[in-house]
C-alpha cells in the first residue's frame, strides 16, 4: 500500500510538469494557457484526402456543407452563414481541421471569428496542423492574467510561443491571419499591426489547417488558404 502511494505521488508530480513561457517580466503557467489540452489521443487522419477538397480553398460557410471539415466531437455546425464550435468542454478533442491539407507545406491561413463572453477560455486557428499533439496555434486566450494573442508550437505536450497581450471585445468579429514559411510562423489581428507575432524555430515542414476552442462558443467565417506567393507583401519583414 506504501509503494502504490509513492508512484501515485510521482505521478502527481510529473503531471504538474509544465514550461513556463517568460514574457516580458512576467511568468505565464502553461497550464492556464493551455485550459484544453487534451488527455484523450487519437490516431493522426489519413494524409489522403478526398479529390473535392482541396488544398487550396475558400469556405464561406454559406452552403450548409461542412464535409471536407474533419471533427471528433459533436457540437459544430454550420448555421446563419458561419461555421460555429458549441461544444465548451476542455480536455477533449474539440478542433475542426480541414481534411485536404495535411500535405500543405507554405501557406497563409486567414478566418473571422467572434468569441461570446468568456471565462478562462481559448479560441482560434490551427495551421500545420499534424495531429492534436502535434500543431501551430494562433489565437486569443483568456486566463488570471488578462486577454491576450498567442502564437504557440506545441509537440508532445511541450509548447514554444510568443504573447501580445490584446484587450479584444467579445461578441466582435476580428480576422486573424496566421502564416507558415519554412522554419518561421506568424500570427496577427489583421488591422492591428502591433499584433504580429513571429517564431522562428526548426520544425515540421507541413500540415493541415483549422479551428480550435475551449470553454467558449465561437463563430468563425471566411476562411481562406492560399500559397505564399500570394501574399508576399503580408510576410513579416516585408512592410
Amino acid at each position: 500500500m506504501r509503494l502504490w502511494f509513492v508512484v501515485l505521488g510521482i505521478l502527481l508530480v510529473c503531471s504538474a510538469c509544465v514550461q513556463v513561457t517568460v514574457y516580458g517580466d512576467e511568468h505565464v503557467d502553461d497550464q492556464a494557457v493551455l485550459p484544453s489540452y487534451r488527455t484523450d489521443k487519437i490516431e493522426t487522419l489519413p494524409e489522403v484526402a478526398p479529390s473535392d477538397c482541396p488544398e487550396l480553398f475558400s469556405d464561406e460557410f454559406d452552403d450548409d456543407d461542412s464535409s471536407c471539415w474533419q471533427t471528433w466531437v459533436g457540437g459544430w455546425e454550420e448555421r446563419g452563414g458561419v461555421y460555429r464550435a458549441t461544444n465548451k468542454g476542455a480536455n477533449i478533442r474539440t478542433e475542426s481541421v480541414w481534411v485536404g491539407g495535411y500535405k500543405l507545406e507554405d501557406y497563409v491561413f486567414e478566418a473571422d471569428l467572434k468569441t461570446t463572453l468568456q471565462t478562462i477560455s481559448d479560441a482560434g486557428l490551427v495551421f500545420r496542423y499534424v495531429n492534436d499533439d502535434m500543431y501551430c496555434y494562433c489565437g486569443f486566450n483568456k486566463n488570471n492574467h488578462g486577454k491576450s494573442l498567442r502564437l504557440r508550437i506545441l509537440v508532445d505536450g511541450k509548447n514554444t510561443e510568443d504573447v501580445f497581450f490584446f484587450d479584444y471585445d467579445d461578441n466582435q468579429p476580428y480576422r486573424l491571419r496566421a502564416i507558415a514559411n519554412g522554419d518561421k510562423v506568424s500570427c496577427e489581428v489583421i488591422g492591428y499591426p502591433e499584433t504580429r507575432l513571429e517564431i522562428a524555430k526548426s520544425m515540421w515542414l507541413s500540415g493541415t489547417v483549422g479551428f480550435r476552442n475551449a470553454h467558449i462558443a465561437v463563430d468563425y467565417d471566411n476562411a481562406m488558404v492560399e500559397k505564399i506567393s500570394w501574399f508576399d507583401k503580408y510576410l513579416p519583414g516585408s512592410q
